[in-house]
């Protein structure tokens, strides 16, 4: 019998508190709200809402980019957001750490893909990352336009399409990005059980910042992933 994307919700790690994180003790992950800090050393990427994966290197050179991977211990890497969805990656198997800015038009650019790229080519394999998808604006809080949900249909697979929608008003409807990126994670070959995802709206939720809650002088969530001994 062919499985369809609604077979893989239930093996997904649904998760509603940051606490309820599970990582191996050499993975450190943080994710940082209202009132906290970034340490100075995070290393971030100069994001644009594209789909190119940095090197430390490159990301502290200041070159732009939405994603930043590394295999060196004891250097936190992270990504800022305020809506948009944060991805971690790790591999326990590799040594590898990812972090990448996942936005509705770095989604439709391709950002998950040119991630599981970045992996394969420092010779990780997909069956060994195991991934984290942080706080981004829930489904009910996001409603888009035909442009936007144009952008979606035309790059996700029809049964994951409309399991991440619901009817809004008029010709406007609510996108779930969280489920958008875990059911495309797993096209790409990632297990459901490999998935962690913290079902918490930055729109909702005061313990985070929100573009759309806080307006033109909104600040960022930071969400932070450290590989250890």
């Amino acid at each position: 019998m062919k499985t369809t994307p609604f077979d893989k919700l239930p093996s997904i790690n649904w998760l509603t508190n940051v606490n309820s994180l599970v990582t191996p003790p050499h993975i450190k992950i943080s994710i940082l709200g209202v009132n906290q800090t970034p340490p100075l050393s995070l290393v971030t990427p100069d994001q644009v809402h594209g789909s190119r994966i940095l090197s430390t290197l490159e990301a502290e050179k200041g070159e732009k980019g939405d994603g930043v991977f590394t295999h060196q211990i004891d250097l936190a890497i992270g990504v800022r957001t305020a809506d948009c969805l944060p991805i971690l990656f790790y591999s326990s198997e590799s040594h590898f750490i990812m972090a990448v800015h996942g936005g509705w038009k770095g989604f439709t650019a391709g950002i998950i893909n040119a991630a599981l790229e970045t992996a394969k080519i420092q010779n990780v394999s997909l069956e060994s990352l195991q991934v984290a998808i942080g706080p981004s604006i829930g489904r009910e809080a996001f409603e888009v336009g035909p442009e936007v949900l144009s952008a979606f249909e035309s790059h996700m697979e029809t049964d994951a399409f409309f399991l991440s929608l619901s009817k809004g008003t008029k010709d406007r409807w609510h996108l779930d990005l969280q489920m958008a990126a875990a059911l495309e994670l797993i096209r790409m070959g990632i297990k459901p059980s490999s998935i962690q995802v913290l079902r918490i709206c930055t729109k909702s939720s005061l313990e985070y910042h929100s573009r759309r809650r806080e307006g033109p002088g909104f600040r960022h969530n930071y969400s932070i992933i450290k590989l250890g001994n």
